[in-house]
């Protein structure tokens, strides 16, 4: 074993046996199960927060703790000093380091049956699991069970009640739609193609605003054909691919998709389930039937 790589793993160690020890001696706290149906010990008042996904990362924004966030995800576009961790492969030593409280972890940093935070479990640290939401119920869940975590629960209920007055005014307008608009809604683009059928949360999207996914028959996210695309002769293509430059010239470039309309929504807003959902629903809207929604 090389010597500064068994000096990192014996820091590592160190670490987690003083996280033990001071687990050892906190108040028995509270316990809570989580989303995914663990049983978790929470020592304490929530000060220092990590969050895996940006999705978690804008609920606790939303329920105004920025300042006890101190470590998030490198997918993260959360402005300010924080340590930014690949919780594909997480430093645990560095996460150790922070000193957290919690741990708000998503149902996609596990691989399989293996639990990355396993070794932060052991060292006394709480570690809760939130499975993305494929529903706008499914987010008002998280917002919910977020707001018990950190011990502000009407501070949670307030902002689910704000984003069900919004939802009820998208629905409102949606009533004035004549005309169902077939739409295409992609989320990945060549040559790995991705859309989105039902159960997911965009494609609750697409049917609030008064559209229809052409999708709708099939469930989840997965790769349609070129073909399969056309077969269904969308009136709108609407792509959140911001990731890369002229996505939409892209699209339009493709053999048979030189005549479709086709339009670019931000790819933040409409693939995180998060609080932010109201306003993907409007920029949906305004997209899709500008004369309706732009009113």
């Amino acid at each position: 074993m090389k010597k500064g790589f068994k000096k990192h793993w014996i820091g590592v160690v160190l670490l987690v046996v003083l996280m033990v020890s001071l687990g050892g001696c906190a108040d028995a706290g509270r316990t809570i199960v989580d989303l995914e149906g663990n049983e978790v010990v929470l020592n304490g008042k929530v000060e220092r927060i990590v969050s895996t996904a940006p999705s978690n990362t804008q609920i606790l924004v939303e329920l105004g703790l920025k300042e006890k966030i101190v470590g998030i995800s490198n997918y993260d576009s959360l402005e300010g000093e924080f340590l930014k961790i690949d919780f594909k492969n997480p430093d645990i030593e560095s996460i150790v380091a922070l000193e957290p409280d919690v741990i708000i972890a998503s149902g996609h940093n596990r691989t399989g049956d293996e639990d990355p935070f396993k070794l932060l479990k052991d060292a006394g640290i709480a570690v809760v699991y939130i499975p993305s939401a494929d529903s706008i119920n499914g987010i008002y869940e998280s917002i919910r069970f977020i707001g018990d975590v950190v011990d502000l629960k009407d501070e949670a209920e307030r902002i689910v009640g704000e984003m069900e007055d919004g939802i009820d005014a998208v629905k409102a307008k949606a009533a004035e739609v004549s005309d169902k608009k077939q739409v295409y809604f992609e989320i990945s683009p060549m040559p790995s193609i991705f859309t989105t059928g039902n159960g997911t949360f965009q494609h609750e999207l697409i049917e609030l605003i008064g559209a229809e996914n052409i999708f709708a028959s099939e469930t989840g996210w997965f790769s349609p054909s070129v073909e399969d695309i056309l077969d269904r002769e969308p009136d709108i293509i609407v792509t959140n691919v911001t990731y890369m430059e002229n996505s939409v010239e892209e699209i339009l470039s493709r053999d048979g998709f030189g005549d479709f309309e086709v339009v670019l929504i931000d790819g933040d807003l409409t693939s995180q389930p998060a609080p932010t959902v109201v306003e993907a629903l409007w920029a949906l809207g305004k997209l899709v039937y500008p004369d309706v929604f732009n009113e």
